[in-house]
């Protein structure tokens, strides 16, 4: 794991894979939005870092962030070809975060990519992020 942004929060877990949330649920009455604040997790195939960036500043410029108290990000990194277009990708989340002060932690073990752990990510349940020390912790009881 990676702390890209530290502290803690508390908050609903939700997310998915960045394009298909960002694409299929943004603008719809779909799209999670917690009063109370939630913690976004996201993962991405095989974007670019130009494209996240495009994805993400699509979800600030609508607001999407202003309910959101912290970021789990899984899988994302993809190598642009070339080599005028590369960018570091954890500057380029900062970038376009940099008016939020929620704790972002990079934790690629989730997403597309077979090799990865991809744990059970549930959906909803309240939860306690520790960027500092890279630990989430389940504050309820979710399955019955």
């Amino acid at each position: 794991s990676k702390v890209i942004h530290g502290g803690k929060c508390i908050g609903r877990l939700f997310g998915g894979n960045l394009s298909t949330f960002t694409l299929g649920l943004l603008g719809s009455e779909f799209l999670p939005s917690y009063s109370e604040g939630g913690i976004f997790f996201w993962e991405s195939a095989s974007e670019t870092p130009q494209i996240i960036d495009q994805f993400l500043t699509c979800l600030r410029n609508a607001g999407f962030f202003e309910n959101v108290k912290g970021m789990i990000i899984g899988d994302f990194i993809r190598e642009e070809s070339e080599e005028y277009k590369k960018r570091d990708p954890f500057n380029m989340v900062l970038s376009v975060l940099e008016h939020y002060n929620f704790p972002i932690l990079y934790y690629p073990s989730f997403g597309h990519l077979s090799e990865l752990e991809n744990p059970t990510i549930p959906i909803g349940p309240l939860c306690e992020l520790n960027a500092d020390n890279g630990s989430l912790f389940l504050r309820e009881d979710y399955v019955e």
